[in-house]
């Protein structure tokens, strides 16, 4: 697994999915040394798909519709959806901005569309009604506008301003640099 984490879910007797998350033990034991070194005392751990939760969470007050991200780096897409402050469904889709020529998006349009359509007749679970992209990704402007119109969603920028108050502004570098870790330190329930 290299330094990857899976989220799968695995349907329980209960009508609530088990989630389980694997990692190299290397990577843990790194990242467990590097806590003691700097003497914290974390009380919880945050994946990438939680902090993206909590970030979300702060930015609509949509109760029982569907909301998502798509965190496109130039390998990949990473896709959560979350409903109700919960991560519903998370997806690493292989197409980044380096498979993207000519700013034709079609193929992560189709993959990204196939995750709304399983998502809603295996998991129950309805589209998104909104879309997010961390800061910086409107450098790809075009990109993430020909995406919204090919699936008929809104999709905006996260504005890390919008959700904690700053004594100064932050620029969008800075915030694209640290918007997971903001989302990991603003989870409000252990």
């Amino acid at each position: 697994y290299g330094d990857h984490r899976v989220l799968h879910s695995f349907p329980t007797r209960r009508s609530s999915d088990l989630y389980v998350i694997a990692a190299q033990a290397s990577f843990l034991q790194e990242m467990a040394a590097i806590i003691q070194d700097c003497e914290l005392l974390p009380v919880a751990i945050d994946t990438r798909e939680f902090a993206i939760r909590n970030l979300i969470s702060r930015l609509t007050n949509i109760e029982n519709e569907t909301v998502g991200l798509l965190d496109i780096t130039d390998t990949g897409c990473l896709m959560v959806l979350t409903k109700n402050r919960n991560v519903n469904f998370v997806r690493r889709i292989p197409i980044g901005l380096k498979n993207i020529k000519n700013e034709d998006c079609s193929e992560l349009v189709m993959e990204i569309q196939r995750s709304f359509n399983y998502s809603l007749t295996e998991l129950k679970q309805t589209p998104p009604v909104k879309l997010f992209v961390p800061p910086k990704q409107d450098s790809n402007k075009t990109i993430i506008q020909k995406i919204g119109t090919s699936l008929s969603k809104e999709i905006s920028v996260l504005n890390l301003q919008e959700i904690i108050n700053l004594k100064s502004p932050m620029d969008q570098q800075t915030e694209y640099k640290c918007w997971v870790a903001l989302g990991g330190a603003l989870r409000n329930t252990i």
